[in-house]
């Protein structure tokens, strides 16, 4: 089927024969998703599902659904490499962290399906909290791109109307921050500043005033005054300081990324301080020299701005951590689960959480000698106020069983004791759900050894499956209890008939 579908749209293709996407249109989703299932693995039809979506976005950029969108299929891998798929009954998503990275890797290559993500996004920055915080962040990552840049400046007004949007509907400081340093760079483009429109800017002004006035944060108030400034004066505050922005960027080009980088850390301005931590990170990805070489100055550098209480610098600095967890798993994974356990709040925590899977899944089976840190974390985690958090708490320890199988069973009492406690007391809906998820992962996890290892409490375990399963009113619980009951019989019939070779 997957070949057909290649053969059919995947890149390279031609346009004689090859059909179009949108005639696929209604298993987007599953595809994409198919492919954030594979992609750190080695399967022969990894290559092939890439061509396929990379095909996709070639004709639409299709944002929304890519990183939000849920399928009702679940993907596990098969014997020989292949994947296979089932009918799930809940929605399936891929973390929303993981997806962005996926979808950002597959365009860095392709100015057009740059510029078309770039314009997705701002079109799609709406919603709650954290579709925000993920639109903000692919928009700093590509508002750099030149071909990103060049779109901006031939049609400014798009951008523009999207600024004003921000200002006038009070939105964090996070994202009005990035939409100002996406202006700055838009105004400070000296090759375009004689032929500019300024016109077309007038409308920023009224929004810019109002806003540097009742503002509390002063980095922001700096940068929408000098905005406010160089559009009245149509860019003559900038030419006065062209000459010193030269001297600056010739420093820059002879220096080198991570020198500058660097730099930029110590920055007033939390944007261009957050930019620099995130570019630490790429260039800890990308092998740069310099940046391997000095790994414990950087890691000083990213522990130090943990304490930064601007979340954007905060999950900047978070996120390329994780990216030097190969080297020093030992302060990563312990500095995680630390601000894991000692972080207020509820977004920042899932965020966290996601990282800190992330890393786990980096380590695989290394993992386990940090078993009772990322565990007791996570059973901290599962007592938060926000029940998103632990239900996320939830689903992270179901993973973990899932990685280490048998390695946790020195902590089965405890995890068993966490998931009846949320039966007894919890009242939302989606801890109890994870709750028995996690219950299925772990004897998942645990395979053949499962009635060896679970032997103390496998009386109570199957109990509180039947009570769940004869008393629960969520039907998607009960078919999460009777999936762990499957489990726990087959497992039996294994244990009490082996199979004669």
């Amino acid at each position: 089927c997957l070949e057909s579908l290649h053969n059919c749209i995947g890149i390279p293709s031609s346009e004689q024969w090859s059909l179009r996407p949108s005639l696929f249109k209604c298993i987007y989703i599953a595809i994409f998703r198919l492919y954030c299932f594979v992609f750190n693995s080695v399967s022969y039809i990894k290559s092939k599902i890439r061509n396929i979506v990379l095909s996709i976005l070639s004709e639409e950029m299709d944002y929304d659904g890519f990183v939000f969108g849920t399928v009702k299929i679940k993907f596990n891998f098969g014997e020989n490499g292949g994947v296979f798929s089932e009918i799930s009954n809940e929605e399936e998503l891929t973390p929303w962290g993981d997806a962005t990275d996926i979808l950002l890797n597959l365009v860095e290559d392709n100015d057009d399906s740059q510029v078309k993500l770039f314009k997705a996004v701002i079109s799609a920055m709406s919603g709650s909290l954290e579709k925000k915080a993920v639109g903000a962040r692919i928009l700093s990552e590509l508002c750099t791109v030149p071909a990103v840049l060049k779109w901006i400046d031939k049609e400014p007004l798009s951008i523009v109307n999207f600024i004003k949007s921000l200002l006038e509907d009070n939105v964090e400081n996070e994202i009005i921050c990035l939409g100002l340093m996406v202006l700055s760079v838009m105004l400070n483009t000296e090759s375009n500043m004689k032929v500019r429109d300024w016109n077309v800017f007038d409308g920023l002004v009224e929004p810019l005033k109002l806003y540097k006035n009742k503002s509390d944060n002063v980095e922001l108030r700096v940068l929408a005054d000098e905005l406010y400034c160089l559009i009245l004066t149509r860019g003559v505050i900038s030419k006065e300081t062209s000459k010193e922005q030269k001297s600056v960027n010739l420093k820059k080009k002879q220096i080198g990324n991570y020198a500058q980088a660097i730099i930029d850390v110590t920055d007033p301005l939390l944007p261009i301080r957050a930019h620099a931590l995130r570019e630490l990170g790429k260039l800890i990805l990308s092998r740069d020299p310099e940046a391997n070489k000095n790994k414990d100055k950087i890691l000083c550098l990213l522990k130090e701005n943990l304490k930064c209480d601007d979340s954007y610098v905060y999950l900047s600095a978070v996120e390329s951590l994780a990216t030097l967890a190969g080297t020093y798993p030992d302060d990563v994974l312990i500095t995680l689960t630390e601000q894991f356990v000692y972080c207020k709040i509820p977004e920042t925590r899932l965020k966290l959480g996601e990282v800190l899977m992330r890393v786990i899944r980096i380590l695989g089976e290394m993992a386990a000698v940090y078993k009772n840190e990322i565990i007791n974390a996570l059973l901290f985690g599962c007592r938060d106020s926000d029940h998103i958090v632990r239900a996320s708490s939830l689903s992270s320890l179901g993973e973990l069983c899932r990685i280490l199988s048998f390695r946790i069973h020195s902590f089965m009492l405890e995890i068993f004791e966490c998931i009846r406690s949320i039966f007894e007391t919890d009242k939302a809906m989606e801890p109890r759900r994870a709750a028995v998820m996690l219950l299925t992962l772990l004897l998942k996890g645990l395979g053949s050894d499962a009635l060896n290892v679970l032997e103390p409490i496998l009386l109570n375990i199957y109990r509180l499956l039947k009570f769940i399963y004869n008393y629960e009113k969520d039907d998607i619980t009960r078919l999460h209890a009777q999936l762990a009951i499957e489990e726990l019989n087959s497992r039996t019939v294994t244990f009490l008939c082996p199979r004669q070779d």
